[in-house]
């Protein structure tokens, strides 16, 4: 997974972290769960209880069991929204190329634009949609400043 994770910009970085870690907890809450409804499903007492009303412990375990397939429905649609998330935020192999001379050129001054794009390798259409998909997928913040009246 870190892999993943460092192709998000560093927001979604987080927000992936603190989605996987409430997905452990849960899932750690649900198999905790399971097994003291496996417990209450191999009881005799509980199994007898089926009452025509759908009412007592049979019915009461039945109706337990559907919350937690629920709850796993509701954890597969977050995780398909999440691999969505993630499959969009990936960056092309021109973006990657941008953002490694990125890495050599750029530092926390201010930096020409111009002195980029040479450095890259890329083309000028190459560099312009490499430069606006990592705007895009906000791993690049540009600014303009006025040199001249």
């Amino acid at each position: 997974m870190p892999q993943v994770i460092e192709t998000l910009a560093e927001d979604g970085r987080a927000e992936f972290s603190r989605t996987a870690s409430e997905w452990l907890g849960y899932t750690t809450q649900q198999l905790s769960y399971l097994e003291q409804l496996e417990g209450r499903a191999v009881q005799r007492e509980v199994i007898e209880n089926l009452t025509p009303e759908r009412t007592g412990a049979f019915t009461d375990l039945i109706a337990d069991i559907e919350s937690v397939i629920d709850g796993l429905i509701q954890l597969k649609s977050t995780s398909t929204t999440l691999e969505k998330d993630i499959e969009v935020s990936k960056l092309s192999p021109l973006e990657e190329r941008l953002r490694d001379a990125m890495n050599t050129i750029v530092t926390d001054n201010p930096t020409d634009i111009i002195d980029w794009l040479k450095s890259s390798g890329l083309n000028d259409e190459e560099f312009w949609v490499a430069l606006r998909g990592l705007q895009n997928k906000r791993h690049v913040m540009l600014f303009a400043q006025k040199i001249r009246r």
